[in-house]
């Protein structure tokens, strides 16, 4: 192996820690840059399988599907002979972030139940400590994700706000010139549908404001192409994060 590659482990590993430190079993954060060539698939695969040895849940997370996929099939078999397989688990930082909230519950059923009033407290669950191995992490701080958020999405399908959205689509040359708050202010004193979701909903009212003025406000800007238009294939497409 390379020196770096060695010296990497040992001080990711916490080897010159002190034994009564307070931190999580004398391990501490660290960024550690590692050149091209170097090994640094396989510091983490090393790393990945001491940990999982000792006890850890091990999440190593990149930014591109292919290359954690890619990884992980080299160090398979290494965390078979090992039998921690189910210790180490390699994968983007959108499904790291969705195991994250999975692990507390599924959060769109649980915003539903929240939504319905049916909402019951959940009982917490031990787990062992986990160590987070973050791959290619100068690209988590670019403007693709230093500071955004994961956004996950429960679908609440009602009638009444099928009718909102088809009313003002098919009425927007009519609110042209009403404006947002014109427009917010029409459908709350005129709409039968929403009246009708304010009485199913007495305790989301909040939301349903929320969501209203939302449909307002994208039905004023809803030919402004913030996606990608394939005309050949007449496709509609989106970033997706992936090298």
């Amino acid at each position: 192996p390379h020196n770096i590659q060695v010296l990497t482990v040992l001080r990711m590993l916490g080897y010159d820690t002190p034994k009564n430190t307070s931190r999580l079993h004398g391990l501490q954060s660290h960024v550690m840059q590692i050149r091209t060539g170097e090994g640094k698939s396989i510091i983490l695969g090393a790393c990945s399988t001491v940990l999982g040895v000792l006890g850890f849940s091990v999440r190593c997370v990149c930014y591109s599907e292919y290359l954690s996929c890619r990884d992980h099939e080299l160090f398979k078999d290494l965390f078979d002979a090992f039998q921690v397989s189910d210790s180490v688990h390699y994968s983007t930082i959108a499904a790291y972030a969705e195991h994250t909230l999975r692990e507390k519950g599924d959060i769109r059923q649980l915003t539903l139940d929240l939504f319905n009033g049916r909402l019951k407290k959940a009982k917490g669950q031990e787990r062992p400590p986990e160590v987070l191995l973050v791959d290619e992490v100068d690209v988590f701080f670019g403007e693709d994700f230093y500071g955004q958020t994961l956004n996950p999405i429960a679908p609440i399908e009602l009638p009444e706000a099928r009718q909102i959205l088809e009313f003002l689509f098919q009425n927007r040359s009519s609110f042209k010139n009403y404006g947002v708050p014109g427009m917010l202010q029409f459908m709350q004193q005129n709409s039968p549908p929403f009246k009708a979701l304010l009485r199913k909903f007495p305790e989301q009212e909040s939301v349903l404001q929320r969501e209203l003025l939302r449909m307002c406000s994208d039905l004023q800007q809803f030919k402004s192409h913030v996606y990608h238009y394939d005309v050949e294939q007449n496709l509609i497409g989106y970033k997706h994060l992936d090298g």
